[in-house]
Parts: C-alpha cells; sequence; structure tokens
C-alpha cells in the first residue's frame, strides 16, 4: 500500500514501511517492481504478515478499544469547545 496520509483509530501514522506493510508509491507506478521483489521472499512476508498482525491486536481487546474511545472522545471534547 502506499504510505498512509490519514491517521484514523489504527494510529497508521505509526506503522513502519516494509515492516508492518510493504510499500508503494503513490501512483502505483512501482507495483511490478515490488511485487516482483515480494513474490518469492516468502520468509520475508511472512514477517511483514506477522507484524501487522501484531500491530492490530492491540485493537481487539474491550479494554484497549474502550481506552482509544475515551482518549478520542476527551481530545475531541478539548477541540470542540
Amino acid at each position: 500500500m502506499p504510505r498512509p496520509k490519514y491517521e484514523t483509530w489504527y494510529k497508521e501514522g505509526t506503522l513502519l514501511p516494509n515492516y508492518h506493510y510493504i510499500e508503494i508509491r503513490d501512483d502505483f507506478s512501482d507495483i511490478e517492481d515490488v511485487f516482483a521483489r515480494y513474490v518469492n521472499d516468502k520468509p520475508a512476508c511472512k514477517k511483514i504478515i506477522n507484524n501487522a498482525q501484531d500491530f492490530v491486536s492491540n485493537y481487539f481487546s474491550s479494554r484497549n478499544m474502550l481506552n482509544i474511545a475515551r482518549s478520542v472522545t476527551l481530545k475531541y471534547s478539548k477541540i470542540v469547545k
């Protein structure tokens, strides 16, 4: 995917290219080269998949989701005042 441009609950700004996801250019002009590089590198792909799954696993906990929602609500309430 291209480098994230927007920040949501998943804190995309903290994702590391080629660690949490395989980065491609915004215009997808390098997608064939990137695909060719990774299609036969299963160990590298598996590491990236594991890192991505570890990253999102924090968001599947009810307690973490509640803390995130609370944090977002507090931040939003300060902006709106």
